[in-house]
């Protein structure tokens, strides 16, 4: 067992299965395997470094059915006609997340892999190239926590590499750091839609849950996306804790002041090994259940 569950909750996943992967799997994992093929399992393998990515290949597809891999829908818009017909995949060019929001990041998987890390733009380019040639790959959609690097330095040679494979694609990042010049370099380099993480529209909860957003600045983000013609999407969170009582009409207004493309409504749900679940009445939540 690997995955969230085994790293927050290892004593009760070792009851239940032979071996926890915990932490990055690159290299346990094939540790794992090989004290399998010789008769000595471990009850449990850390990964004890943060790992390089740039020192594996990308992930071939080889192993699975093309079907698996390449098909049509992933880039469905709102605002034009056409791309949802473009045959597609998921991509993962980075690995973690710098932010450590209350309802998100667990402490558990941050000490294994602290940060963020992307992939060189090499790395990303021949990935993406790889795609097109051995699947007619016409569009992918990053599922990257974070799409394009936080600084402009870093973010530049990114969007360019995947701009270089005049491939379309859709990605998600932080709704705060959004500037003319990063607006205009993923318009370029192919993006089409982007998605923000904008959970509410009231700032004492963003604060509350450790979002360090500035509303300002998010308004101005969807607004830049939007002016360089890249569909823009968020996400919002109802039930978030010091919501007042008019967190519907407030949200809405939100809704129609900044006016994007799409918006995607979820309840909060409180999940293991988050700063929620750990310190539930810092937030004014009674109690969390751990009944599975």
């Amino acid at each position: 067992a690997g995955g969230p569950h085994a790293a927050v909750f290892r004593e009760e996943c070792s009851k239940i299965f032979d071996a926890l992967i915990i932490g990055d799997g690159e290299e346990i994992i094939v540790a794992a395997v090989n004290d399998v093929i010789s008769g000595g399992l471990k009850k449990a393998y850390e990964q004890n470094t943060v790992l390089d990515l740039n020192r594996y290949h990308y992930p071939l597809r080889g192993y699975l059915p093309a079907s698996t891999i390449a098909r049509k829908g992933l880039l469905a818009m709102k605002t034009r006609q056409g791309y949802g017909e473009l045959l597609s995949t998921t991509v993962m060019f980075s690995r973690g997340c710098p932010y450590s929001c209350s309802f998100c990041a667990m402490p558990q998987l941050k000490a294994y892999a602290p940060g963020i890390r992307y992939r060189a733009p090499k790395l990303i380019e021949e990935e993406i190239e790889y795609l097109k040639r051995d699947y007619g790959i016409q569009a992918i959609s990053l599922l990257d926590e974070i799409g394009i690097p936080p600084g402009i330095k870093q973010a530049i040679p990114h969007l360019e590499a995947i701009g270089r494979t005049g491939i379309v694609w859709k990605g998600q990042c932080r709704s705060d750091g959004i500037t003319p010049e990063t607006a205009a370099l993923a318009k370029d380099a192919g993006c089409a839609v982007m998605c923000f993480g904008v959970e509410s529209a009231v700032q004492k909860s963003l604060d509350l849950i450790n979002k360090n957003l500035d509303m300002a600045k998010v308004k101005d983000s969807i607004r830049l996306m939007k002016k360089a013609g890249i569909e823009c999407r968020i996400y919002m969170i109802l039930g978030l804790p010091a919501e007042p009582e008019d967190i519907v009409e407030r949200t809405w207004e939100f809704i129609k002041e900044t006016a994007p493309d799409m918006v995607f409504l979820s309840l909060l749900t409180v999940r293991p090994g988050t700063d929620m679940y750990n310190n539930p009445k810092k937030f004014g939540m009674k109690s969390v259940t751990s009944d599975w």
